[in-house]
């Protein structure tokens, strides 16, 4: 919130600076090219200052920073370009009209694109913390299972699970999603049969084949 006021605080005062002098040297009788450039630079201002706050708790302050300097980026545009028009004060609109509005169409067109990418990097992060920490807990369980089971070959086939676990990569992939269910649906029914060996071999089996499928599935994912 500091950093949101400081931003406020810092550019408005450009703008009053500008207002200042504006009514001060120019007064108020201006042609019409001269109160759109006003307008326009005025707009931008507003924009400038909005678009911190479009952003949501999940964007990368990175992705955040961005935005708020492409923006910032704009604002510094229209100034300048709004000064010039000033400065010229020409009596036909047409020319000035056409420069602002590609300028407002370019600038808001790169806003928005830059918005879109942080808001999809900002879910592939949170898919990957999730598939991240998917992955802990099934390590975790197999783990807490080798420390409980009696069984040596069973204890070794879980630790070549384990290690398996260990060494796979974490990507976002919706293809292994029903994976990681049926791994939570064998690690289930392995924690209640890890002291029968028969049994719990059986399902560690199972749970092998899941991991091997797995790490094949996200071996071919980019």
């Amino acid at each position: 919130m500091k950093n949101h006021i400081f931003r406020i605080v810092l550019l408005t005062l450009p703008i009053v600076a500008f207002n200042v002098l504006f009514f001060i040297i120019g007064g108020t009788d201006h042609p019409g090219s001269v109160w759109m450039a006003y307008t326009a630079i005025h707009l931008a201002w507003l924009i400038c200052l909005a678009v911190p706050f479009l952003g949501s708790k999940s964007d990368h302050p990175v992705n955040t920073m961005l935005l708020g300097s492409l923006a910032l980026a704009f604002f510094a545009l229209q100034l300048v370009v709004g000064i010039i028009i000033i400065l010229i004060a020409p009596e036909n609109i047409v020319w000035p009209l056409i420069i602002e509005v590609l300028l407002f169409l370019v600038g808001l067109i790169a806003m928005g694109a830059t918005a879109w990418t942080n808001s999809m990097n900002a879910a592939e992060e949170k898919e990957r913390v999730a598939n991240k920490q998917v992955a802990q807990q099934h390590s975790l369980r197999v783990k807490l299972l080798i420390a409980k089971c009696q069984d040596i070959n069973l204890r070794q086939q879980l630790q070549r699970s384990y290690d398996q676990l260990m060494r796979t990569p974490v990507k976002n992939s919706p293809a292994v999603e029903q994976l990681n269910y049926d791994m939570d649906g064998v690690l289930n029914k392995l924690e209640r049969a890890v002291s029968n060996p028969e049994e719990a071999m059986q399902l560690a089996a199972q749970l092998q084949q899941l991991i091997d499928q797995r790490e094949q599935v996200l071996k071919f994912t980019h």
